[in-house]
């Protein structure tokens, strides 16, 4: 099991458990224990929401590289976003950042090494 699923599954079982604590203190008027296992529980749904995305990243990025590394077959477009970098520089407003393995950056070099004809043999209509 990837180690991604893996904390996603605990992260959820331990939310799911301490939820259920939170409703049994609160079903004997114990509030701040309530609050307290409430507040724990959103930490812990949050921290399986962030392993879920890591997971579906790393699946996209195998299925992109699965691609790539097909014979004859035009360079896959970059996922979206292309990098965190890319995600939190074009949230501050200034020009955007990418990392070093972006694939946004990887794609814009490997069509700028392509000539019109091969770009027009790749984006031809083949229907």
């Amino acid at each position: 099991m990837i180690t991604d699923r893996r904390y996603e599954y605990g992260a959820t079982a331990g939310a799911l458990t301490l939820a259920t604590i939170a409703a049994a203190c609160a079903h004997h008027r114990l509030w701040p224990h309530a609050a307290m296992f409430l507040l724990v529980t959103g930490i812990l749904l949050e921290a399986a929401a962030r392993e879920r995305r890591n997971y579906r990243r790393r699946r996209a990025e195998a299925q992109r590289a699965e691609r790539l590394g097909r014979p004859m077959h035009p360079v896959p477009p970059p996922l979206e976003p292309c990098c965190a970098l890319y995600r939190d520089s074009v949230q501050v407003g200034v020009s955007p950042v990418h990392s070093l393995n972006c694939h946004r950056v990887q794609f814009e070099e490997a069509v700028a090494q392509l000539s019109d004809s091969e770009i027009d043999e790749i984006t031809r209509d083949t229907a």
